[in-house]
């Protein structure tokens, strides 16, 4: 695939992942073109990079972009993907969620599209019968932002099957790298460390979680789309292999700023977390030759240098 030659659509393209998305396929000279409700983006924006201000809620406004631009691929970011601010707001995750996904299948099979991904996540097999976790288990994701995403995930799948629309769907395990400031273990940690702070361990919590730096996740993504005659119809987990626990994550950002972390009680919500998630990649790795490349404690190391220039602006 010559990506000189493609005009590419990302939704969510101001977020984490799909700025650092947008930049790739600029770099790989693709005509990149971007919806978003925001007003700017915390990053500077790439040049190439065609920014429309509009909401994935809007039919009439997806198919105008997908016209206007003669947009042959896409790449579906867009997500309520905070699971505290889906709490809060269950109606609003699900419109943007699954109707948004929605609109967006239908007005590229409208339109036509050569490569569709949806990306989805791994939080949609909520707690698994097994793990490492396949693609064949079941989705039993049941809080309001992961049964979101099993519907969008679903639906995705059934317009590749139904309609033959070349839809791939991804899920990947816990995204974490420069760009991040949302409210996670990770953003939380770097900027309490930055104040000068302890971080926080909290007790009795010892649950297995995968993390993978976001340019990898990018290149997965870009791998499923290139390979569409391999992919298309299917759903592909995207992991790094490097589990850590909560106390592990901390401790790895707390000695790069010379602090000892202290223990607190943990908040009641986080007691019901899953016990143990991890993904099998070993499919994405036969079919497409992906695999991730950079390990945990040189993705913490980037990260942190991000956030210390970023508190320099």
């Amino acid at each position: 695939m010559k990506w000189s030659q493609k005009n590419v659509l990302v939704t969510g393209i101001t977020g984490f992942t799909g700025s650092r998305l947008a930049k790739r396929l600029v770099e790989l000279g693709a005509n990149v073109t971007g919806i978003t409700r925001l007003e700017r983006w915390d990053e500077p924006r790439e040049e190439g990079v065609n920014l429309v201000k509009g909401d994935i809620l809007d039919f009439f406004l997806i198919k105008r972009v997908l016209a206007d631009y003669d947009i042959d691929t896409c790449f579906h970011l867009a997500a309520q993907a905070i699971v505290g601010r889906a709490l809060k707001s269950p109606v609003n995750a699900y419109q943007t969620n699954v109707m948004g996904t929605a609109n967006m299948l239908e007005a590229c099979r409208q339109n036509g599209i050569a490569a569709f991904l949806y990306v989805s996540t791994d939080k949609v097999y909520g707690e698994p019968d097994k793990v490492p976790i396949t693609e064949d288990m079941p989705l039993k994701g049941l809080g309001i932002y992961e049964s979101s995403k099993v519907a969008a995930d679903q639906m995705a799948r059934a317009y590749a099957i139904t309609f033959d629309l070349p839809v791939v769907v991804s899920r990947a395990c816990n995204i974490y790298g420069p760009g991040d400031t949302n409210p996670r273990i990770i953003p939380n940690t770097i900027r309490t460390c930055l104040r000068g702070e302890p971080p926080v361990i909290y007790r009795g919590i010892d649950s297995l979680r995968e993390y993978i730096y976001v340019d990898d996740v990018v290149e997965a993504y870009i791998s499923l789309v290139e390979n569409i005659d391999k992919t298309r119809g299917e759903a592909f987990n995207v992991g790094s292999g490097e589990l850590k626990k909560q106390e592990g994550v901390v401790g790895e950002i707390a000695n790069h700023f010379g602090l000892k972390p202290v223990y607190a009680e943990p908040k009641p919500h986080m007691l019901k977390e899953i016990k143990n998630q991890y993904l099998s990649s070993e499919k994405i790795r036969e079919r497409t030759g992906w695999q991730s490349k950079v390990k945990f404690s040189e993705g913490i190391r980037r990260t942190i240098e991000w956030w210390k220039e970023k508190t320099k602006r």
